[in-house]
């Protein structure tokens, strides 16, 4: 890849982070659902950091020292707001709007398959790291989106996930 092409994937990865931050921002003060809304606020919030953090390496700053910390545990997190209430309120729950997980889901690919290529394409083992903890996260990002959407949209589609990629404890 070269320097030119480099320079304007870093700007491509910080329009994507801020589209992400603006969309999340917007659907969860719309989100009348509180596990739906404690995501959206968490990623975006996560993507202010990725932003930050990337626009750091695109201005020729280097890489952030705490690249490699894959941020805060969205698991965790969305689990505390899921058992803070009751099955009987939990039964009421349903997704506001599909198309807002579906776009969301959209956006995480876009980042993820922007990062992969990056890493692939760099020689620099830090920054290929670097790329590489990004591509961790935007995953864990897909992973929260994709278990709120199947559990409060398709529940039968949820139970049917592989194991690993299913967040058990909502199964409760």
């Amino acid at each position: 890849m070269s320097e030119e092409t480099r320079k304007q994937s870093l700007r491509v990865a910080v329009d994507l982070e801020e589209q992400g931050h603006k969309y999340y921002a917007e659907q969860a003060e719309k989100a009348d659902n509180p596990l739906a809304r404690s995501v959206l606020e968490a990623l975006a919030a996560q993507e202010i950091e990725h932003r930050n953090k990337v626009l750091r390496l695109a201005e020729g700053h280097g890489l952030p020292r705490d690249y490699e910390d894959d941020g805060p545990d969205m698991e965790a997190a969305v689990r505390e707001v899921f058992e803070s209430f009751s099955a009987e309120e939990r039964e009421g729950w349903t997704t506001e709007n599909t198309q807002v997980y579906e776009h969301a889901m959209e956006l995480e690919r876009k980042s993820y398959n922007l990062y992969e290529e990056l890493a692939n394409s760099s020689s620099d083992e830090d920054e290929k790291a670097f790329f590489e903890s990004l591509m961790r996260e935007e995953s864990m990002h897909l992973e929260s989106i994709e278990n709120v959407y199947y559990f409060l949209s398709s529940p039968g589609t949820w139970l049917s996930v592989d194991e690993s990629n299913r967040w058990n404890w909502m199964n409760i």
